[in-house]
């Protein structure tokens, strides 16, 4: 099994990944901002994004929950250029540990865990873009943290 923690730690972490985009601020620990260029496909226009990414712990009645959030933004290094067009994003992964087989913290093994996730994307192009353009889209941002 896998913990809440991991899955959402592996979604940030693919965040902040220099291939995907440019940290343009470190605001501590668990947040920092990105500016991403996205790949400029013949039928649309350029577009690009820039958001800050999050991760953090929190209880729900004695089960371990993360979460992972990368929202819309502006920063004064990554000014809109135009012909660019600024896409926005609202995306949240939550991942829920929880033991099955009568397990207890102290003494689980990874075949009791199991983690109950909840993803949610809010994605606004910023204008018209050819479906097939948008289903590429969501498998590349679903596929960075599921593989």
């Amino acid at each position: 099994g896998i913990t809440g923690h991991e899955l959402c730690q592996n979604f940030w972490n693919s965040s902040s990944s220099h291939e995907y985009g440019v940290i343009k601020k470190r605001e501590s620990n668990d947040t920092f901002i990105v500016h991403e260029l996205l790949n400029k496909h013949w039928a649309a226009a350029q577009r690009d994004i820039c958001f800050w990414s999050h991760i953090r712990n929190f209880d729900s009645n004695g089960i371990s929950s993360w979460i992972a959030v990368n929202y819309s933004t502006e920063h004064e290094q990554a000014p809109i250029i135009s012909p660019v067009i600024r896409a926005k994003i609202n995306i949240a992964l939550i991942g829920r540990t929880k033991l099955e087989n009568n397990a207890t913290k102290s003494s689980c093994s990874r075949e009791d865990l199991t983690c109950e996730v909840t993803y949610v994307a809010f994605i606004n192009p910023g204008g018209s873009v050819p479906v097939v353009i948008l289903r590429k889209l969501f498998e590349k941002e679903y596929a960075n943290f599921v593989s």
